[in-house]
């Protein structure tokens, strides 16, 4: 018909003096080869696709924080972990892919929250690599830019690559034309302060 399809709704009950009750999505476990698989998907549509979102209950307490969101792979004993992908899916032959946002909240009185990509320690090999790599293009390739934050009071934001190992910065290659180029700046001052400095040591 012309309507929309009827909703599913799953909740659990307010708690006046406690905490509401828990929901909870499991499959059984598999005792000799996979256990089942959870998957959530939205409907497809003629104009837009539906949306997933998982949020966190908010807390109006002083002394506590809102809930938190945890994703995370399974572990194996003997074996590798599982792996966690976060990806948009493709486009079609004129559109562009979805963008891929990664965020901290704002804040009024004290410091945003801190971002973290780093991989897991290991004990007798070397730790795992953190790649951070542009798209290719027929015309141009992606470019990546790493920036601290602006400030109209003090010092603004500071950009730190730190590590025990190597550093390598590798512009694209152009198979046909000119290769990427690299650019390391500080940006201008305001009237009255300095630009920040370009150390290499």
């Amino acid at each position: 018909g012309a309507g929309v399809s009827g909703a599913l709704h799953f909740a659990s009950g307010n708690g006046l003096a406690g905490s509401s009750g828990d929901i909870l999505f499991s499959t059984g476990s598999g005792t000799t080869i996979s256990s089942g698989t959870i998957q959530i998907s939205s409907g497809d549509a003629s104009e837009l696709g539906g949306n997933v979102g998982f949020n966190a209950g908010s807390s109006s307490s002083e002394s506590n924080t809102g809930g938190f969101v945890s994703l995370a792979s399974g572990v194996s004993t003997p074996k590798s972990s599982g792996s966690l992908v976060v990806r948009t899916g493709d486009a079609g032959d004129t559109g562009i892919s979805g963008a891929l946002l990664f965020a901290t909240g704002t804040t009024s009185s004290g410091s945003s929250g801190a971002m973290m990509l780093a991989t897991g320690n290991q004990n007798d090999l070397q730790g795992g690599r953190v790649s951070l790599t542009a798209g290719t293009g027929s015309s141009n390739g992606g470019g990546i830019m790493l920036s601290g934050g602006s400030t109209s009071a003090s010092g603004a934001g500071a950009v730190n690559i730190g590590t025990g190992g190597a550093i390598s910065l590798n512009s694209g290659t152009g198979s046909t034309k000119s290769s990427g180029g690299i650019l390391v700046q500080t940006f201008d001052s305001g009237s009255s302060g300095v630009s920040g400095s370009l150390r290499l040591s």
